[in-house]
């Protein structure tokens, strides 16, 4: 059975980078114990959110939590739309300047960075949810730029019947 690629020498050089040493390989381990602690010790909002992304609720899209990426671990992760939420506390008024660099960090590797605060998600979950639905579903096609109208001309639709049940 093939290892999963987040394990061993792959995972320490998709995460910390190519021919890195023992040292990095050992703030990779000492990342994904503190992963894994975060994730026991989630405050309540992270808690919260998580409930309603888990289990692919969202779009049927796979959200992970408290992930590392590179030298960081993120709040929560949509690799498929390169999307990362982070859901800040009190102490992120005071680290705003870090929380810069790191988004910095993350946008250089192709990532989107959306944040919401503690209150935000303790407030009105919903509206977070909306705020992260408008942004991940597509967008709606374009209307054609040449050629006149978008209607099929006269005779050549089709007739939809729809039967509510009544």
């Amino acid at each position: 059975m093939p290892l999963s690629p987040l394990r061993g020498e792959a995972a320490r050089e998709m995460l910390c980078g190519p021919g890195e040493g023992d040292t990095v390989g050992h703030r990779h381990d000492n990342l994904i114990a503190n992963a894994r602690q975060l994730r026991i010790d989630s405050p309540l909002p992270e808690r919260l959110l998580w409930s309603r992304l888990r289990n692919r609720q969202l779009l049927g899209l796979k959200f992970r939590r408290q992930y590392p990426i590179g030298p960081f671990i993120t709040d929560f992760c949509c690799f498929e739309h390169r999307l990362i939420i982070e859901i800040d506390g009190a102490s992120h008024e005071f680290s705003t300047e870090a929380d810069e660099k790191r988004t910095q960090w993350l946008a250089s590797q192709g990532y989107r960075v959306i944040r919401f605060s503690n209150d935000a998600v303790l407030e009105n979950v919903d509206h977070v949810i909306g705020c992260l639905m408008s942004m991940l579903m597509p967008p709606p096609p374009s209307p054609p730029t040449s050629g006149g109208s978008s209607l099929p001309a006269k005779g050549e639709g089709s007739l939809l019947e729809i039967n509510h049940g009544y």
